[in-house]
């Protein structure tokens, strides 16, 4: 079989950036720079890293044993509690103001499910970038009671920590919760000139105005809203889970199935986990979507973080987006903000909707080379639908049927409005 080889690229809003892979993972275990930081407009060159390491989780049960998949601090793609790259991944393209990155498919195989994630970050904001995780059936077969969720080392800068050889950076933070916005956050810690804090009052800035988070926004089931919450979140000490070897799939499972938020009251070098999903049945044709948010905030307050969460739920959820990552477009990429110049059109040429549209939109459905350079208006072909004048949010061979039709009968006028 040939062998995927590990891609990694990032996304970049106007002041922070994060890199992620093929595989999963996302922060390559504090790479700098590139780990949702403010580096360099930060006034501390050290503070390079936010989000250290991150991944998916996925967990069953197999007889009388976990197992547990994650390309978390460091788990190799090519081993069993790994995910394998298996392609498909684009490189990041600017699409109408938004930075996208699509990892392609990778699998679990410990419970066979195909995993593919897409990186969104507005370009015209700042603190916050979406995530879109979608997950299918690997083998075609009906996986029952899956566990599903999302684990992050968050190493928000702080006053002390140190590194262990094994588990890499290590941060004091405190941890928190707001379940009215779906929100868990870790927060950095400052001595305020305590206990002979030497960088005090030379500091540029506090480190707790320093903080980070992980939102809950919406979870999708073949495309139907599912849930508005996570089953369960949680800030916890990272030697509670982790180990050498990543997370305890044993505990790892008992903590993600205790529903509800919970915080922590310590100040120690935390993680933060999300169980979207305790016991989800994945069927053949089944298609499982979840939303979240990544969430930072170089020097403000917990109320800025909130508001930053806010904001990234207000434009996904104003913005069109839950229809252009819609994934019943027969698992075609629809990757790009609606141009929306002029319905019809599928390439961006600033012309008038004529034959060479539907030229370009027919190359398109015969070879789906992915998402060719400057072929981003998806929304201007979505035109079939049940309902006239609506439209689907599936983009295939129906609609360039009723683009043939209006071209051919001259209605032009009568092509749904832009969104």
């Amino acid at each position: 079989d040939t062998v995927i080889g590990l891609y990694w690229d990032s996304v970049s809003t106007d002041c922070l950036s994060l890199i992620a892979n093929n595989a999963g993972n996302m922060g390559r275990q504090g790479r700098g720079k590139v780990n949702m930081d403010y580096y360099p407009e930060d006034c501390d060159s050290t503070a390079q890293v936010y989000l250290y390491d991150g991944s998916p989780i996925v967990l069953g049960i197999n007889g009388s044993d976990t197992v547990l998949n994650s390309a978390f601090l460091g788990v190799s793609p090519y081993v069993e509690e790994g995910f394998l790259p298996i392609g498909g991944e684009y490189a990041t393209k600017s699409c109408g103001q938004v930075e996208v990155f699509e990892t392609g498919h990778f699998i679990a195989e410990s419970v066979p499910l195909d995993i593919k994630k897409i990186y969104m970050a507005p370009e015209f904001d700042c603190e916050w970038i979406i995530q879109r995780t979608a997950v299918r059936s690997a083998d075609g077969l009906l996986h029952e009671d899956v566990m599903l969720g999302e684990v992050i080392d968050w190493d928000v800068p702080c006053d002390g920590g140190s590194y262990d050889p094994f588990l890499g950076r290590t941060s004091f933070n405190y941890g928190g919760i707001d379940p009215g916005r779906n929100l868990i956050y870790q927060q950095g810690y400052d001595a305020h000139g305590a206990g002979g804090d030497t960088l005090y009052p030379y500091n540029c800035q506090y480190n707790d105005n320093r903080f980070a988070g992980l939102v809950f926004i919406q979870s999708y089931l073949n495309s139907a809203p599912r849930a508005s919450a996570p089953y369960s979140a949680f800030v916890a000490e990272n030697d509670s889970l982790i180990g050498h070897d990543g997370l305890y799939p044993g505990l790892a499972y008992e903590e993600m199935n205790l529903s509800g938020f919970r915080g922590i009251d310590s100040l120690e070098d935390l993680h933060s986990v999300m169980c979207f999903e305790n016991a989800i049945d994945i069927g053949p044709n089944d298609v499982y979507v979840v939303v979240t948010a990544l969430v930072t905030v170089q020097n403000g307050t917990l109320a800025d973080l909130q508001a930053a969460a806010d904001d990234a739920r207000a434009w996904f959820e104003e913005e069109t987006y839950p229809c252009l990552f819609n994934d019943d477009n027969d698992g075609r990429s629809m990757l790009c903000a609606p141009c929306c110049f002029i319905m019809g059109k599928f390439y961006a040429d600033g012309e008038p909707f004529s034959i060479l549209d539907i030229d370009n939109f027919t190359e398109w459905l015969l070879r789906n080379p992915g998402v060719p350079a400057g072929y981003d208006c998806f929304l201007e072909v979505d035109v079939s639908s049940a309902v006239p004048g609506e439209r689907d949010c599936v983009v295939n061979i129906l609609d360039l049927d009723y683009l043939i039709g209006y071209l051919l009968r001259g209605d032009y006028e009568s092509l749904p409005p832009c969104p």
